[in-house]
């Protein structure tokens, strides 16, 4: 295929967490399995063409294909269970390709960052065998143990990054070209491990969506909630709803990171008074 001279689109970059067969969950992250197929739906009706996140950003590359006017990206993160059992299902029925991000040292556990709501996550055979199904799910890493790396030590946050393609690829037997960001923090220092690692693109969070000119190494994703009707994702769709990402970092994200860093060394400062 040519390589596209024509003007690149802005593209929303759909995040997911977790689904639930019935009913409202407690978790506003976790979408009913009636709400997601009523988004799979629209994106199928409004003739969208769905790429996983390490398609877009070879398309977006000097060179590459382009991105039609019509594209749309869906992503999970964490590696819940509740993907295979129930998402998958969904995405084969519309053909919707995806990327799932992974916590990689915690596959076959649960997601203890969620503290009493943890979910089950899936297992190694349960992650080998998304590669069999009619639909593709690209799978992404997302750190080792799912911290705020942004705010830990710098070694410590180079050896998640990093552990976590080392792990996933040796359990996989598969590239595994993608990084998302927990929590989507991230910071200059944090991206560029990303890129000493070796990956390829990586997926923050931002509640924004994705400029032609965007930042592959921290790509702005749209959080879908379990009160997401299909009327706001048409919305989002449109280019509505959501403004578009710019390149720097808003002074909200930063003052927020010192936030949470000064809470981070609180607690310590607690917890050792108490020993």
């Amino acid at each position: 295929m040519a390589p596209s001279t024509g003007p690149q689109p802005i593209v929303p970059i759909l995040l997911y967490h977790g689904l639930v067969a019935e009913g409202p969950s407690a978790d506003r992250f976790t979408v009913s399995t009636a709400t997601f197929e009523s988004h799979l739906a629209l994106i199928r009706d409004a003739g969208r063409l769905p790429l996983t996140v390490s398609e877009l950003v070879a398309r977006r590359r000097p060179g590459g294909a382009g991105v039609p006017p019509n594209a749309v990206a869906v992503t999970f993160d964490d590696g819940r269970r509740d993907f295979l059992e129930l998402g998958v299902p969904l995405l084969e029925v519309y053909g919707i390709p995806s990327t799932m991000y992974v916590v990689a040292g915690l596959v076959g556990r649960t997601s203890v960052w969620m503290g009493e709501d943890a979910e089950p996550l899936m297992g190694w055979p349960e992650l080998r065998s998304l590669e069999d199904r009619s639909v593709r799910v690209e799978l992404g890493a997302h750190s080792v143990n799912h911290l705020q790396l942004d705010i830990v030590g710098a070694g410590v946050a180079a050896e998640e990054i990093r552990a976590s393609k080392t792990m996933l690829e040796d359990g996989l037997q598969r590239a595994v070209p993608s990084f998302a960001y927990p929590f989507g923090h991230h910071r200059a220092a944090t991206r560029r491990m990303v890129i000493d690692a070796g990956f390829e693109s990586a997926c923050a969070v931002k509640n924004r969506l994705s400029p032609p000119d965007d930042d592959g190494y921290a790509l702005a994703r749209v959080t879908i909630t379990a009160d997401w009707g299909t009327d706001r994702l048409a919305e989002v769709l449109a280019g509505r709803e959501v403004p578009v990402a710019g390149r720097r970092e808003r002074l909200a994200t930063k003052g927020y990171r010192v936030y949470r860093r000064s809470r981070t060394m609180l607690d310590r400062g607690r917890s050792r008074s108490t020993r």
